[in-house]
């Protein structure tokens, strides 16, 4: 059975938005009680009876609030000097770090192997084949559409960029592949009716490819084969490399995804049962102010922590 899970938490903090007219009323330093929804969604243990324990949420959740933002300035908090709802929002996803570990591991290997493969099998692509004469005509036509917005000037600086690249960089199409590997990293985090478009979005960017004359089809297809092996080949990585940590007795890296932090409602900092009714301003906080002001982070449900 799938289950959808909710805690809140709540931390109090002072901000002030340099950005607005000096006479907004936000423009001067105000306080706020601001709330977080912390939203899991999966399949329930069939031997825990439960999706994950709350009490790992909250190891994971309050040290940020407590120890970063609670009773503190935002606007003195690296990353927060305008500190709108929005910007907290991002600033609490880059907090997760296990999952911008899981990303950096694998856009970098892929990267590697890429560059790798260019070096050892440079490629000609369609367009640069065809002038030279090794195929019939083919249009380059990525930069088209930028005359038909009235920005050919775009495409003027894209062609000074074009001329300082590797032309033999073909095989595979890094495109192709970091257009999969998106695909991959937000597959879980994404609600199933929006999956299709995600699904949709690595074999749009092949079909452009090979459309505007860019890359062969087996340039596409290796490239989507380049980021599943990616995926694979290090997650192995990760458990041989945990094993073995392990086996040492060293502290073993927790590689898994930390748990997503999402808007909501209110409760103490140290969290509130479960709680499915929807968020609302925080009680006792300042009643002129939005309470979309008092709301952080953006919904992430995530099938496992």
């Amino acid at each position: 059975m799938r289950v959808e899970l909710t805690r809140r938490f709540r931390f109090e903090s002072a901000h002030r938005l340099p950005m607005v007219p000096p006479e907004h009323k936000c423009h001067r330093v105000h306080g706020h009680s601001f709330r977080i929804d912390v939203t899991l969604e999966g399949e329930i243990d069939p031997q825990m009876g439960w999706l994950v324990d709350f009490g790992e949420i909250s190891a994971r959740v309050e040290p940020v609030l407590r120890q970063e933002l609670d009773h503190r300035l935002l606007n003195d908090v690296p990353g927060l000097e305008n500190p709108t709802s929005e910007v907290l929002s991002v600033w609490l996803w880059t907090r997760r770090r296990d999952r911008w570990v899981w990303w950096r591991d694998r856009f970098l290997t892929l990267t590697a192997l890429g560059l790798a493969t260019y070096v050892l099998l440079p490629t000609a692509p369609p367009w640069l084949a065809a002038r030279e004469g090794e195929l019939d005509p083919v249009a380059r036509t990525a930069g088209r559409g930028w005359s038909v917005i009235g920005l050919e000037v775009a495409d003027r600086v894209l062609d000074l960029g074009r001329a300082a690249v590797n032309l033999t960089a073909a095989l595979p199409s890094l495109h192709a592949a970091y257009a999969a590997f998106t695909a991959v990293a937000l597959w879980r985090g994404t609600r199933r009716p929006w999956r299709a478009l995600l699904a949709a979005y690595p074999l749009a960017m092949g079909f452009a490819l090979v459309v505007s004359g860019e890359h062969y089809v087996f340039d596409v297809l290796l490239g989507y084969l380049y980021a599943a092996g990616t995926v694979v080949l290090v997650r192995r990585v990760e458990r041989w490399w945990a094993a073995r940590r392990a086996g040492t007795g060293a502290p073993v890296l927790d590689l898994r995804e930390p748990v997503p932090v999402s808007a909501g409602g209110g409760s103490p900092l140290d969290g509130s049962p479960l709680d499915r009714s929807p968020a609302g301003p925080s009680p006792g906080g300042p009643a002129e102010h939005p309470a979309v002001d008092h709301q952080v982070g953006a919904r992430d449900p995530r099938r496992q922590v």
